[in-house]
């Protein structure tokens, strides 16, 4: 036999079902600004780490433009050097190739930390002006570095290869002569391209460091 209980409340009111419409939705919402309030705390998370690892890249980054504005500062002259021995009179230079000084001494610049932040999607979460400022010293003094340097770098070293074909300058022919006269005006040309990029983003790093 089955047993048949009545309701053990009346039936619900318009009212009620308003009442328990307003509790679901408010219940969602809730669980919705929570999930929100999570993903921000982790995003702002994400972004102080992003922050202080692009801090962290940008200080190496100073100290190695720094440095490379002083060599290339030395650099240009010793192309200036290099240029006034090789029109110097074939016949009576006697002095050793070794005085034609073609060294590559540079600090590759760092961006690691900057294109990590891009691929996770963090950099979304700084202020248009903070993202603005430290993509432009990438950009700029970065990759620009990289192409400059690369450059210089392959030109010193088909210099060196070129010079050490004699053991003293009167020794090199006049075909070599002429190459090296080319790769060092090239090479001088790259020195001071890089040198002015490289002072720009020293300013623009500087900025980014003073505003703290």
């Amino acid at each position: 036999m089955i047993d048949i209980h009545p309701p053990q409340h009346g039936a619900m009111t318009p009212r009620d079902i308003l009442t328990h419409l307003a509790i679901v939705v408010a219940g969602i919402l809730i669980a919705i600004g929570l999930e929100q309030s999570v993903e921000y705390i982790h995003h702002r998370h994400q972004l102080e780490q992003a922050r202080s690892t692009i801090r962290a890249e940008l200080t190496h980054d100073r100290t190695a433009v720094e440095y490379d504005i002083a060599v290339l500062k030395t650099a240009e002259q010793t192309m200036q050097r290099n240029t006034a021995l090789l029109r110097s009179s074939p016949e009576s230079n006697n002095q050793p190739v070794s005085v034609l000084e073609y060294t590559w001494q540079l600090h590759f610049l760092r961006d690691d930390a900057w294109q990590d932040a891009k691929a996770s999607g963090i950099t979304a979460y700084m202020p248009d002006t903070e993202r603005a400022q430290i993509g432009f010293i990438y950009s700029g003094a970065v990759e620009r570095e990289r192409l400059f340097a690369t450059s210089y770098l392959t030109d010193t070293s088909i210099a060196n290869s070129i010079a050490h074909r004699a053991t003293v300058i009167k020794g090199l022919t006049a075909t070599d002569r002429e190459e090296l006269l080319k790769l060092t005006a090239d090479t001088e040309g790259q020195i001071v391209s890089l040198r002015a990029l490289l002072e720009v983003g020293d300013r623009v790093l500087k900025t980014y460091f003073d505003a703290d």
